[in-house]
């Protein structure tokens, strides 16, 4: 949910009618998790401008990344359920970076 009272949006736009653009190269979601059993499966809708990578971490643990290309793309991440805090605050944490990016770090790095 978009206008939620128990998810808050950080490095995200207002939210449109059927989606949130991310402001920058890294985004959050803040929430906290009230001991329903949960499947460990992360799915997002991602519309790109580009080929990016799509970076996922959980309260700090890095969880994967995928590469998306397209306007309506749907992933699904899987997490480790035992890293969700029970009753306190959770973050998802996503990163994003376009192929030029990646490409610029791989040349720094060499």
């Amino acid at each position: 949910p978009f206008n939620s009272k128990i998810i808050q949006y950080s490095g995200w736009s207002h939210p449109e009618s059927k989606h949130r653009w991310s402001l920058n190269r890294s985004s959050s979601i803040q929430f906290k998790h009230d001991n329903q059993k949960l499947n460990g499966f992360l799915n997002l809708q991602i519309g790109t401008l580009g080929e990016q990578e799509i970076k996922f971490s959980l309260n700090g643990h890095y969880q994967g990344s995928q590469i998306v290309n397209s306007w309506d793309s749907n992933l699904t991440f899987k997490f480790d359920t035992n890293l969700l805090n029970k009753d306190t605050i959770n973050q998802i944490d996503i990163r994003s970076a376009s192929k030029v990016d990646n490409k610029k770090n791989l040349e720094k790095n060499a």
